[in-house]
């Protein structure tokens, strides 16, 4: 999976962490851990929500969660609530709310403040979604999602495209239209970028969450 991010924002970034929750979590997603030593894993991972908002992707908040593990190389990843408004982002005229999300692992003396150093894993062609409201069959959310999913969590596979689909051509215009205002790029070079970045689609998966994520070492930031 393809995840382009720029290093500033990682520098120094306040992470959200709010670990106390007396009741159920709302999702619990399970996976494993391909080619880590002993104790190279925390016990957080970091959910980085991708807003869709400029020309970074991801673009939004990051998010630490609960990381369970039940065996040196299984995990559990306890999701204990909604996403932060500022991860939301809309489509079009549709009614619903989405918000996209990456799974990273970090390492075991990871602070509050996210550096790059700290992400030490990730979960490969898959990715965590959550839907606020109703997904219209037809609409440029369900292209988007793959599907029109009932509200709140669900897990979903990535895949590269060749080209770009309805929904994530409308999100780079955005793009394109952000990077030129702001004096980044000129248009035709903004357009490369922003579609170079959003080239995949997201697929249902007939497990939905309990589809088993499997997360690869890879030292350094995403």
């Amino acid at each position: 999976m393809r995840v382009s991010f720029v290093l500033a924002f990682l520098l120094g970034c306040d992470a959200q962490v709010d670990f106390v929750y007396s009741g159920e979590p709302l999702a619990r997603l399970d996976g494993i851990a391909v080619g880590f030593g002993e104790e190279e894993l925390g016990d957080t991972v970091a959910v980085m929500w991708n807003a869709n908002r400029g020309h970074q992707v991801p673009s939004g908040p990051i998010v630490l969660q609960p990381l369970r593990p039940s065996s040196p190389s299984d995990l559990g990843v306890h999701l204990l609530a909604p996403p932060p408004d500022a991860a939301f982002f809309r489509l079009g005229d549709d009614a619903g709310d989405l918000a996209e999300g990456y799974l990273f692992l970090l390492r075991p003396d990871a602070g509050d403040s996210v550096e790059p150093d700290d992400f030490v894993g990730t979960a490969l062609g898959n990715v965590v979604v959550y839907v606020r409201g109703d997904v219209q069959l037809g609409s440029l959310t369900e292209e988007f999602l793959g599907g029109a999913w009932a509200e709140g969590y669900h897990v979903l596979d990535w895949r590269a495209t060749a080209e770009l689909t309805a929904s994530q051509a409308e999100l780079a215009g955005r793009c394109t239209d952000d990077m030129v205002e702001a004096g980044i790029l000129a248009r035709e070079a903004a357009e490369t970028e922003c579609r170079r970045t959003r080239l995949y689609r997201l697929v249902g998966t007939p497990a939905d969450l309990e589809t088993q994520l499997v997360f690869y070492w890879r030292p350094g930031p995403p």
